[in-house]
C-alpha cells in the first residue's frame, strides 16, 4: 500500500506557504517552541517519509484538526478535502499559527468582535455564534489558532463550548465586557501606574455614590472595619491596618450599587497585593 502521507506534508506546507523552519516551529516544536526535528530531518521526510514521519503526521493533524486520515489520501484526493477545510485562508499564510502571542491577539479581536455584535443586536446572551470555519474564514486566520482562541474566551467564561453542539454567546452571570479588561490588568506590567490612577478615580466615583447608600448592614460593616483601623493604628499593627484598609475600601465599592465599579475595584487591589 502506498504512503502518501509524506507528499501530503509537503503539499500542505506549500499551501499555507511556509518555510520549513516556520511548519516545524508552528506545528512541531517542544512548550519552548524549539522544533522537535531538523530541517535536514524534515526535508528527508518530506522526500522519502522515515521513522518521524508518523508522530510529525499526528502532530500536525492534531494542531490543526484535521483527520489523521487525511493524509493517507492520494494527494490530489488530499487537496481537494483541505479546500474543503478552507485550508487556502489558514494560518501561516495570515502569520497567526503556532504562537503564544498570536492567539492572544486573536482573543483581543474575538472579544472586540463579540462585543460589536452584542452592542449592535446580532447577537445576544445564550445565541449560538458562527462556526469555528466560518470565523476563521471571516478573519483570514487558521481554524487551529481561533481554535485555541475560542478556549481562552470560554476559561474566562465569555462563551461557551458545548460539543457537538456548537459555541455559544455566555448565558451565565460573568461581566462579559469586564473580564478582558479585568485580564488586561495582569498582563500589562508596564501600565501599573496607569492603572493607579484608574483606582484613584474609579475610588473617588465608588464614595461618591456610596454616600446614598441605605442599606443598614453594608453601613454597619463600614463602621466596624473604620474601627478595627483606629484599633490597629493604635497598635501600631501595620499588618492588620494594611488589611482592614483594603476591606474597608471593598465595602465602600459594595456600598456603591455599581457591579462593574466595585468588580474593577477588587481587580486592581488584587494586583496591588
Amino acid at each position: 500500500m502506498t504512503d502518501y502521507r509524506y507528499e501530503n506534508i509537503r503539499l500542505l506546507r506549500g499551501r499555507l506557504r511556509m518555510t520549513q523552519k516556520e511548519f516545524l516551529t508552528a506545528y512541531y516544536a517542544d512548550e519552548k517552541g524549539v522544533p522537535r526535528i531538523s530541517i535536514a530531518t524534515l526535508s528527508n521526510i518530506e522526500a522519502r517519509g522515515g521513522a518521524s514521519l508518523a508522530p510529525l503526521t499526528e502532530a500536525v493533524s492534531r494542531q490543526m484538526y484535521l483527520p489523521e486520515e487525511l493524509f493517507t489520501l492520494p494527494p490530489e484526493e488530499f487537496s481537494a478535502q483541505l479546500d474543503g477545510h478552507s485550508i487556502g485562508h489558514f494560518s501561516a499564510s495570515a502569520g497567526m499559527d503556532g504562537k503564544p502571542g498570536k492567539v492572544a491577539e486573536m482573543v483581543n479581536l474575538l472579544t472586540s468582535y463579540f462585543a460589536d455584535e452584542i452592542f449592535a443586536g446580532r447577537l445576544k446572551r445564550g445565541d449560538k455564534i458562527d462556526s469555528d470555519r466560518d470565523l476563521a474564514a471571516h478573519f483570514k486566520v487558521g481554524r487551529s489558532v481561533l481554535r485555541e482562541a475560542m478556549k481562552v474566551l470560554n476559561v474566562m467564561g465569555m462563551v461557551d463550548i458545548r460539543p457537538g453542539q456548537g459555541t455559544f454567546i455566555s448565558s451565565s452571570d460573568a461581566e462579559y465586557f469586564v473580564i478582558p479588561l479585568m485580564w488586561s490588568y495582569f498582563l500589562s506590567e508596564d501600565q501599573f501606574e496607569q492603572v493607579l490612577m484608574l483606582r484613584k478615580v474609579l475610588e473617588e466615583q465608588a464614595t461618591a455614590l456610596a454616600a446614598d447608600c441605605a442599606d443598614e448592614e453594608k453601613m454597619e460593616k463600614l463602621r466596624r472595619l473604620f474601627n478595627e483601623m483606629e484599633n490597629d493604628i493604635a497598635r501600631a499593627d501595620e499588618i492588620a491596618f494594611l488589611d482592614h484598609d483594603v476591606d474597608f475600601h471593598m465595602a465602600v465599592a459594595a456600598c456603591c450599587g455599581n457591579r462593574v465599579i466595585y468588580t474593577n475595584i477588587q481587580t486592581i487591589r488584587n494586583l496591588m497585593r
